[in-house]
């Protein structure tokens, strides 16, 4: 009697962008962003265009809850779909933390520098 190898199913892109979603709400941005790297790009640094604008923004919103807002802003930025309420909900993070930032915050911000003040979400993160 051989031994049989049992496979795991594949794992569809909704369970994925699933499992990303319980990630971010875990606190586990780190892995939501390697997730989503998968998930939502092309080679290395472009957006699939066949992928809902949901799963980019989720994409987004873990990069800026690993901290990097650049790379959070610049993801948003190349979303073709600028009126979408979660990509205007994101943004509207975006501007109220910066809105609260001094202005050697601001000035460190626009040199490049690194905030130690976090982005404060008034919304669960994440859409299925």
């Amino acid at each position: 009697c051989r031994p049989t190898t049992v496979t795991a199913p594949a794992i569809s892109p909704w369970s994925t962008n699933a499992i990303g979603v319980c990630l971010l709400r875990l606190g586990q941005a780190d892995r939501a962003v390697e997730l989503y790297r998968h998930l939502v790009l092309s080679g290395s640094l472009v957006l699939r265009p066949d992928v809902p604008t949901a799963w980019k923004v989720n994409f987004a919103t873990a990069l800026m809850m690993a901290d990097n807002l650049r790379g959070c802003a610049r993801l948003l930025d190349d979303i073709d779909e600028q009126h979408h309420p979660s990509v205007q909900r994101l943004r509207e993070a975006l501007q109220r933390w910066h809105s609260r930032l001094s202005m050697w915050e601001k000035i460190r911000w626009f040199l490049g520098g690194q905030q130690d003040r976090p982005v404060e979400l008034n919304f669960l993160p994440g859409e299925l």
